[in-house]
């Protein structure tokens, strides 16, 4: 008879946020998916039927969430605008004028936070993304928030090549919980404290 898991440690569920460049982007529907997509090519030689070996062609990794929070300093984001998280202003334009205008998207550091194993905290840092849908449909509706799809890819950093890193800090939080002393302090976007939406670890 197979066992029955009772243990909830391994599990994760729970509110999440995402910051770029230390800026939380709000609202977000849907949740978030982290990809990773690997193509192979397959070795075959004249002097047998079977594969031989398998080699990894391309790597890539993909980070998508349907944003609500649809503020003007995250449109500019979205759209192209460089530097359009620190612009301030009441209007965004956007215009076609290539010798004004750069090829290369603008790159950003992006983290999610979030729940992690154990009633603890993981947080995915990508040290380089840039933002790259190749449609920008701003869904709007009489009985629903707007929304739009993001799509974040995730570029090597430079010169250490790092993609991701996933860091759990449950023990960390279970040690200062067992003091009163529980916070968010140590889940660090960047180099901003992402917001506050919890302070205890659920019993």
């Amino acid at each position: 008879m197979p066992a029955i898991p009772c243990s909830t440690d391994g599990l994760i569920i729970g509110p999440f946020n995402l910051c770029l460049d230390g800026k939380d982007l709000g609202a977000t529907t849907g949740g978030v998916s982290i990809t990773q997509n690997r193509e192979y090519t397959e070795i075959r030689n004249d002097q047998t039927r079977t594969i031989q070996a398998i080699a990894t062609v391309t790597q890539d990794f993909m980070v998508t969430v349907t944003m609500r929070d649809l503020t003007l300093d995250k449109l500019r984001v979205l759209y192209g605008v460089r530097e359009g998280l620190s612009n301030d202003g009441q209007s965004m334009c956007v215009v076609d004028n290539p010798t004004q205008s750069c090829s290369f998207p603008e790159e950003f550091a992006l983290t999610v936070a979030g729940p992690g194993p154990g009633c603890g905290y993981r947080s995915f840092h990508f040290p380089r993304v840039v933002i790259t849908p190749s449609t920008v449909e701003i869904l709007i509706q009489r009985d629903n928030p707007a929304e739009v799809a993001v799509e974040f890819k995730v570029l090597a950093s430079c010169p250490e090549g790092l993609l991701m890193c996933v860091t759990d800090v449950a023990d960390k939080i279970a040690t200062a919980e067992s003091a009163g002393t529980a916070t968010l302090s140590d889940l660090v976007c960047t180099d901003a404290v992402i917001p506050n939406y919890t302070t205890t670890v659920a019993p």
